[in-house]
C-alpha cells in the first residue's frame, strides 16, 4: 500500500484505517498486516461464501498471461479516456481481478487514488506483485472497506454491481463505468465451442441510484495459437460448461482468429 493512503475503512467497526509500517488500524486498534507485495486482505472470514472465493489460481494465471498480449488494451485505453475530463481524484476498480485496467487507470492519473478490490486473495496477489502503483485490498463488493463518500469514479469490469454500495462510496455526481459483454463477445470461439452458440444476453440499463449516461461499444481482433486460447476460455465460465474432449481439441489449433466485444456502460450517481 501507498504511504499515508485514506479512505479505507475497517471490515469490523467501519471507522476509518491509517497505516502504521506494516499495518493498517482503527482508532478501535483493529490491525490488518500488508502483505509483503503490498495488499491487504479486508474480508473478514464470515464475508466468504467458500473456502477460496473468487477466481482461482489457475484462473488468475490465465488471466494474466492473456493480459501480456493486449487482450484489455482497448478497453482500458477507452476507460481512461473518458475519465480524463474528469480527472478524479480517486477511482475505485471493484473486482479488479488480476490488476490490468487498474494500473492503465494509475499510470493515467499519477496523481489519483487508486484502489483495487476484488474477492479473490490470488487475483490480488498477482496484482500487487506485478503492479506497485495502486492500492489493492482482498474485500468483497458486497460491503466494501471504502469510507462513505470518498470516491469520484467507481469501475465494475465483469463483476457482480451492488448498487447500494457503488452509492455509498461514491461522491454526488460520481462516474460509475460498468463493462459487460457485448452480444458478440468471443464470438469465434463460442462457434467452435457449441453447436449452437448464442449471443450474450442484453443487460439492463437501469440501476438504482444512478442516472444511464452512455453506452460505448469497444471491440479488438486477436489471433492466438492453441495456449493462448485456452487461456482465454480458462477466464470464462465457458471453461466449466465445456465438454472435455472439445477442450481436448484446442491443442490442435495452430492459428485461430476471434474478436472481444466489450459494452461500457456509463452512469452517474444522482
Amino acid at each position: 500500500m501507498e504511504e499515508n493512503s485514506t479512505g479505507l475503512r475497517c471490515p469490523v467497526c467501519g471507522e476509518t484505517l491509517v497505516l502504521e509500517g506494516r499495518s493498517v488500524y482503527c482508532v478501535n486498534r483493529h490491525c490488518f498486516d500488508v502483505a509483503r507485495s503490498g495488499y491487504v486482505n479486508l474480508m473478514l472470514p464470515n464475508q466468504k461464501n467458500s473456502d477460496v472465493p473468487g477466481d482461482n489460481k489457475e484462473m488468475t494465471d490465465a488471466r494474466v498471461s492473456v493480459m501480456k498480449k493486449g487482450y484489455y488494451k482497448a478497453l482500458a485505453d477507452f476507460i481512461c479516456y473518458y475519465l480524463r475530463n474528469e480527472n478524479p481524484e480517486v477511482v475505485l476498480d471493484a473486482g479488479c481481478g488480476v490488476g490490468y485496467i487498474t494500473q492503465r487507470v494509475k499510470e493515467e492519473f499519477e496523481d489519483s487514488e487508486v484502489i483495487g478490490t476484488d474477492i479473490s486473495k490470488s487475483a490480488i496477489e498477482q496484482a500487487s506483485k506485478k503492479f506497485k502503483g495502486p492500492n489493492y485490498v482482498v474485500a468483497s463488493s458486497i460491503r466494501l472497506p471504502v469510507n462513505d463518500d470518498f470516491c469520484a469514479a467507481l469501475i465494475c469490469a465483469f463483476a457482480p454491481v451492488y448498487a447500494s454500495e457503488f452509492c455509498r462510496v461514491l461522491k454526488n455526481g460520481g462516474l460509475f463505468l460498468r463493462v459487460v459483454p457485448s452480444k458478440k463477445h468471443l464470438w469465434e470461439l463460442k462457434e467452435y465451442l457449441y453447436e449452437t452458440p448464442r449471443e450474450n444476453e442484453e443487460e439492463e440499463l437501469y440501476i438504482d441510484g444512478f442516472e444511464f449516461l452512455d453506452k460505448v461499444t469497444i471491440t479488438d481482433e486477436f489471433t492466438g495459437d492453441a495456449e493462448t486460447v485456452t487461456d482465454v476460455i480458462k477466464m470464462t465460465p465457458y471453461y466449466y460448461h465445456t465438454p472435455k474432449e472439445k477442450l481436448e481439441k484446442l491443442s490442435e489449433i495452430d492459428e485461430f482468429a476471434f474478436h472481444t466485444e466489450f459494452d461500457v456502460l456509463i452512469y452517474k450517481k444522482i
